[in-house]
């Protein structure tokens, strides 16, 4: 269960999880990586107690919703699925200002080389 917004939906997409509704609200100031301004998915509260009631009371749905979520967690954070967005992605970093000349220091048979 988690508020249907944002990083969790790549691996928590509807009918795997119990999705609490929201309202996208700014972020009033800055802490850590979260700034002021940015969207905040305020979690409604009474669609999160709903949600747990029914995964509480209803033992063939949290069974559904239990498979559903096995399932989407195998295909969507397989080894080899994250291994290549995490080589892609750091191949992109790679690519930038000031740290395409550090990748080109390295060995030529250093694993770092072989980022895309």
């Amino acid at each position: 269960m988690a508020t249907g917004y944002s990083g969790n939906l790549d691996f928590m997409p509807p009918g795997s999880a119990e999705l609490v509704p929201h309202r996208l609200v700014p972020i009033r100031r800055t802490e850590g990586d979260y700034r002021e301004g940015w969207p905040w998915a305020e979690p409604d509260l009474d669609g999160a107690a709903a949600a747990l009631r029914r995964l509480a009371l209803d033992g063939a749905y949290h069974r559904r919703l239990a498979q559903a979520g096995r399932s989407a967690v195998r295909q969507r954070l397989a080894p080899d699925t994250l291994a290549a967005v995490v080589r892609q992605r750091l191949g992109c970093l790679l690519r930038q200002p000031g740290r395409a000349e550090l990748a080109r220091g390295l060995a030529a048979d250093h694993p770092l080389r072989a980022l895309e």
